[in-house]
């Protein structure tokens, strides 16, 4: 059950009333983009479900990923990609790493790195994931036409 000052409380007391109060209407808003997170992370379930491990381990080679996530902590920034054959991959930078990386949500980008391990994401539907080290960037292709 929602906690009683919580938001989902909030927002189910909200939808649940013929009309939106204007001190709720912020709140009401913000559901749309949650709704919209909710729908993209379902969609990449399923890209993701048939993921495969991507690489050997340890031997350091180059991969071609798209961006899909990127998730910025205190000191790291984590990337989550998959590849031409939807196999999920991450990786993370710490913020003060130079060169930064300069790629945005749906590029497609050429890296040169070190598969560390193959493991299933505790995120991710229980996909098949390969985290690299190492990461070094190589170039930069933008979206897809």
């Amino acid at each position: 059950n929602p906690v009683p000052d919580g938001y989902e409380f909030k927002v189910r007391n909200i939808y649940s009333a013929i009309q939106v109060a204007d001190k709720d209407i912020p709140l009401a808003v913000s559901t749309i983009g949650m709704y919209d997170r909710s729908i993209q992370k379902k969609n990449m379930n399923s890209i993701i479900a048939d993921s495969e491990y991507v690489g050997k381990l340890e031997k350091r080679d180059e991969f071609f990923v798209k961006l899909i996530d990127k998730i910025n902590r205190d000191d790291y920034i984590m990337y989550k990609c998959i590849t031409k054959e939807h196999n999920l991959c991450i990786f993370t930078k710490s913020i003060n790493s130079s060169p930064n990386f300069e790629v945005e949500l749906g590029d497609c980008f050429l890296i040169k790195a070190t598969p560390k391990e193959h493991n299933i994401s505790q995120y991710d539907s229980g996909a098949k994931q390969t985290k690299f080290n190492r990461v070094a960037f190589i170039k930069n292709y933008g979206q897809p036409a």
